[in-house]
């Protein structure tokens, strides 16, 4: 949890040892590396930008550009196995000329 939001008898303690260090005139890169030499890179609320850390700040950038790569792909793949064109389907064949009846005789049936 950030330190400002923190509000644990531990962060307190460390809220007023920084500020003594402010009070004392030591700048925040002086304050920063004695937290961490003293806590540990962990007491940074984001990684450093090096080493080992440096993959906190890629690999999730990487995981979402792959993961595109692969929905893409299995879209790209599902796309080929679809039903061809309509063009490419056979016609259906004709209707028997005796059950075909045109709109003059259905109106005479219904004119009665």
């Amino acid at each position: 949890m950030p330190l400002h939001t923190c509000t644990c008898s531990f962060s307190k303690q460390m809220r007023r040892d920084i500020q003594a260090k402010i009070d004392a005139g030591e700048s925040l890169d002086r304050i920063l590396e004695d937290l961490k030499q003293q806590y540990g890179p962990t007491v940074l609320s984001a990684p450093p930008r090096k080493g080992f850390f440096l993959s906190a700040w890629v690999l999730p950038f990487v995981a979402i550009v792959f993961g595109g790569g692969v929905i893409g792909v299995y879209l790209y793949r599902r796309r080929d196995r679809s039903a061809p064109p309509d063009e490419t389907l056979p016609a259906p064949p004709p209707a028997p000329q005796e059950d075909v009846l045109n709109t003059d005789e259905i109106l005479k049936r219904f004119d009665r």
